[in-house]
């Protein structure tokens, strides 16, 4: 199998924020030295066009100007740059009389908040200018993430409100607002009570955000107050309670969720009402019919379909029997809808209930067989190719449509077989759809379709002759293998690699020597077609004999060819002439054969000792590779000891990897023994000094490996990452931690532990106020509010052999791009924590390989290689 990705960023070399020549720096320096404000100005002005590792220094220096101009260009530049470690230097700001001063130093406290802040911002709190008391609130609602000093982290959150308690009848609303938002941002629940009695506030702006924040807490004592509140006038205030009221997790406030999915007002009040049904309505309670009735008639109403569907689709098979009943009784769209969404929460007898729809004419054709695409079960796959026959060709063309889609999602099923022949010799199928049928045939995995896709590839269409070759590609045993070596011979590139790929997926053994004849005397052959085409059958013949002439061949091979030999070779593996081969090519000069030798021993747990040795060489592609091909492997001391030396490399994808690698091995013990602590504790120390590396993707997977061990480090790393860290990618993995702890328990937070009741707070303030899109929808998937993907794909069912291809496509050129840098997010299996980034290097033909059985990558920007980069 083979696939192609755009590939992102190239240039890992460069620092994030452009490049600082040496002499740019040292002007600047001496220019701040000038005596000369207007030289002082004009250089803090440039500093923006630094590194933040060389402008910090020049900022601080900048900061301690005696011209305020200079100043305020310093931490205009310290902002747009994101330098850390430099709120300390600000806090005297405070007392200064100049406002512009103090509202500077309350922005530069917003982005790098110091405990010993605390005190003055709480007394600019009474500034005289509303801007001022504005960022000072919100530079203590920053405190959650400060690096405490002298105190816990709990114990500075509760002094920042305490601080804010007192200013929530400020007489400026954006002024309440701000303060109101910082208690939210907090969590701090003696706020819960001074907020119930902000609800009568006459500005809508601040009663909304009391609400919001009251969601954010998640105290239930406020469950009352915010019931209140969903019959406020202004439908602002009641979207926010009905998110709150969810947030709360209070089941007794069902019934008013009901009527707010009915209110009259604005459509957003129902929309919200609808999708906050859904979390609450997942606990057993005496309201919870009733909530799953009002999603159902939500779908009714055009304009709150999504919603209600969202909200039953998160709910998941607790709304089984409700939907089933809905097919029965309704018509149009709300049977259509309910069609739907059965499909997507999949209860027991869901191709039942659509089956009885069709017969009774509640649900038409269309949307019921597209719903029973997606299912995907084999009783929905039966119900599809029942109506392959059908005298109507919309219906013939849905039902055709389904098959695909559910064949797709099953990894192919061979009772497809009869009834797709029978539908291809009928006839009156338009190009696309006999395309489609052919896609089909070879999803069904049978061989008794080679003789009627041998038949399909005599067509005069490049198109289904693409097609055919491709299904044959799918189909193990299918006896077409001489077609497959005759297109090998085509004029049409397209056509000798798909017949090449199919080859390397379902050739026997039987063609290997002559492939290896081809490759090694027939002139005019598409080497690179060939070599590609090895690797099944070698890799099913396995003779000693076979695998020396493949090693022979390399070095009069073009680079791509090369790579797709040293492939076929590693299929051979344990044999000893594999493992003899293998070696000698990783001992050779070629950095490309090296580099190539171990990514494979990715695949098939062979050549530890010969990983070991590749983990020290001196070119980064190669001991890149190592790096990831050694998470493949079950650790021991020596592999843990070198493992631990590749954590300190220079590279920056190598430590990436090396990272991934403990992840994999703590998922590898948790698998075996379901207990991650004993390959956890090896690396605790390693992995917590890795949350706070440079570069993004180093972070990214040690989240995820701490996550695998069920584990945290010291000072609230979750919290203080999610609020502030700078790469999307790094918040979107500490989602996937927080929202697998919120898993483990049973949604109530009360009796969670104090990791758990975190998470959850963590979730919400996430929910409230990130201003990711991605990352906020994340997090509301975690807490039921959000349909329900947390970017964890599963593998389908059919099991594949061989390394699947992964072609990186160059963004502009939209072809293969060789030797290129690539980074990756790998799922390593079903739980939602399980991705990690993979770095590296492509192959010389523009690839990377992946282990059987894993979900495809999915390719991220590279830049998150560089230290500092977003």
């Amino acid at each position: 199998m083979a696939c192609g990705l755009a590939l992102g960023g190239l240039a890992w070399g460069l620092p994030s924020w452009g490049f600082s020549w040496p002499g740019e720096a040292t002007r600047l320096e001496a220019q701040l030295s000038s005596d000369d404000a207007a030289a002082r100005l004009g250089a803090a002005r440039r500093l923006g066009r630094l590194t933040p590792r060389v402008a910090r220094p020049l900022i601080l220096r900048a900061f301690a100007d005696p011209e305020l101009e200079v100043r305020l260009a310093a931490v205009e530049a310290a902002l747009t740059l994101e330098v850390s470690d430099i709120g300390g230097e600000v806090v005297p700001w405070l007392r200064e009389r100049e406002a512009r001063a103090r509202v500077a130093a309350v922005e530069v406290l917003t982005h790098d908040p110091v405990e010993s802040a605390i005190g003055p911002l709480g007394r600019v709190l009474a500034d005289a200018d509303p801007r001022v008391r504005r960022g000072a609130a919100a530079a203590l609602g920053e405190m959650g993430r400060a690096r405490a000093q002298t105190r816990t982290v709990d114990e500075v959150r509760a002094d920042a409100a305490a601080q804010l308690l007192g200013r929530l009848d400020d007489a400026d609303p954006a002024v309440r607002g701000a303060v109101i938002d910082s208690l939210a941002r907090l969590g701090d629940r003696r706020a819960v009570l001074p907020l119930v009695a902000k609800l009568q506030d006459t500005e809508v702006e601040v009663r909304t955000a009391v609400v919001r924040a009251l969601g954010v807490v998640g105290d239930p004592r406020a469950s009352g107050a915010v019931l209140i509140a969903a019959r406020d006038r202004e439908g602002a205030v009641r979207v926010q309670a009905a998110r709150a009221l969810s947030m709360i997790g209070d089941v007794g406030a069902i019934p008013t969720l009901v009527a707010l999915a009915e209110d009259s007002g604005p459509v957003e009040v129902r929309r919200a009402a609808l999708v906050a049904l859904g979390p609450l309505c997942a606990a057993e309670s005496p309201h919870r019919a009733a909530g799953i009735e009002a999603l159902v008639r939500g779908l009714a109403e055009p304009s709150t379909t999504a919603a209600a569907e969202r909200a039953l689709t998160a709910l998941g098979t607790a709304a089984g029997d409700a939907l089933i009943a809905c097919l029965g009784r309704t018509t149009g769209q709300v049977s259509a809808a309910c069609a739907r969404v059965l499909a997507a929460v999949r209860p027991e007898g869901a191709a039942d209930a659509i089956r009885r729809a069709l017969e009774q004419g509640s649900v038409s054709a269309a949307p019921a067989l597209k719903a029973v695409g997606r299912l995907g079960s084999a009783d929905a796959l039966i119900l599809a190719l029942e109506h392959l026959t059908h005298p109507e060709p919309a219906t013939r063309a849905a039902a055709l449509r389904a098959v695909v889609q559910s064949l797709r999602a099953s990894g192919g099923d061979a009772q497809a077989a009869g009834p797709l022949l029978a539908a291809l010799q009928e006839g009156g199928w338009s190009t696309q759809q006999r395309l489609e049928l052919i896609e089909s045939l070879g999803w069904s995995g049978d061989p008794s379709v080679g003789p009627a896709l041998a038949a399909a590839f005599s067509s005069t269409s490049q198109r289904v002759q693409l097609a055919t070759l491709v299904a044959l590609g799918r189909v193990p045993g299918h006896g077409q293998d001489a077609l497959l070596l005759t297109a090998l011979d085509d004029a049409d590139a397209s056509l000798r690699r798909a017949a090449a790929l199919s080859l390397r997926n379902t050739g026997a053994g039987s063609v290997t020597h002559e492939l290896l004849t081809r490759l090694e005397s027939r002139a005019g052959q598409d080497r690179e077609a060939v070599a590609l085409a090895l690797a099944g059958p070698l890799g099913a013949s396995g003779t000693p004999s076979a695998i020396e002439r493949a090693r022979r061949a390399i070095p009069r091979m073009p680079p791509p060819a090369r790579d797709s030999l040293i492939e076929a070779i590693a299929t051979a593996l344990p044999t000893e002439a594999g493992s003899r081969a293998l070696a000698e090519l990783a001992e050779g000069t070629s950095v490309g054969d090296r580099s190539k030798v171990a990514e494979v021993l990715a695949f098939h747990g062979q050549g530890r000792s010969l990983l070991v040795e590749l983990a020290g060489d001196e070119h980064a592609a190669v001991r890149a590779h190592a790096a990831w091909s050694l998470g493949a492997h079950a650790p021991d001391a020596s592999t843990r000891e070198v493992l631990r030396s590749l954590l300190a490399d220079a590279d920056a994808a190598v430590v990436t990897n090396a990272y991934a690698s403990v992840a994999r091995w703590i998922a590898r013990q948790e698998r075996a023994q379901g207990d991650a602590d004993a390959e956890g504790k090896h690396w605790s120390e390693a992995l917590c000094a890795g949350l706070g590396d440079p570069r993004a993707a180093v972070r990214v997977n040690a989240i995820a490996a701490l996550g695998q061990a069920g584990s945290s480090c010291a000072g609230h790393p979750w919290a203080r990452l999610l609020r502030s860290d700078p790469a999307e990618e790094v918040r979107a993995a500490v989602v996937r931690v927080l929202a697998a702890t919120l898993q483990r328990t049973d949604g109530n937070e009360q009796g969670m532990s104090a990791e758990h009741a975190s998470a959850a707070f963590e979730l919400r303030r996430c929910s409230a106020f990130e201003l990711s899109r991605r990352v906020a929808s994340s997090c509301d998937a975690a807490l039921g509010l959000g349909e329900g993907s947390l970017e964890s794909p599963k593998s389908r069912a059919r099991q594949e052999t061989l390394p699947r291809l992964v072609y990186v496509l160059g963004r502009r050129s939209g072809t293969p791009a060789t030797r290129a840098p690539f980074l990756a997010m790998q799922w390593l299996g079903g739980d939602p924590e399980g991705g990690v980034l993979r770095g590296g290097w492509t192959d010389r033909r523009g690839a990377f390989g992946e282990a059987p059985g894993l979900p495809v990558s999915r390719l991220v920007e590279s830049s998150l290689l560089r230290a500092g980069a977003r």
